[in-house]
């Protein structure tokens, strides 16, 4: 009965943040809970947007190579 429950909760993450792109690895991770894996991308995504806001905010001569550029590093850090 454990096990049931356990399995439809993990079912359950898996299917509402399938829209981040995680899969099963992400929540079998031995080194963090799942909990904290979410955490850190969200972190990590908010840093990379505080960034781009700053830019915008000093009026920082921004090129589309250095937009791309944060936003495949966001798209590296979600995959990592």
């Amino acid at each position: 009965m454990e096990n049931d429950k356990s399995n439809s909760y993990k079912e359950k993450l898996l299917s509402k943040y399938s829209k981040y792109d995680l899969q099963e690895s992400d929540l079998d991770n031995l080194k963090k809970t799942f909990n904290e894996f979410l955490l850190e991308q969200i972190e990590d995504r908010d840093k990379i947007i505080q960034e781009l806001s700053n830019a915008f905010k000093i009026g920082k001569n921004i090129d589309d190579s250095e937009v791309k550029a944060t936003i495949e590093k966001y798209r590296l850090l979600k995959v990592s």
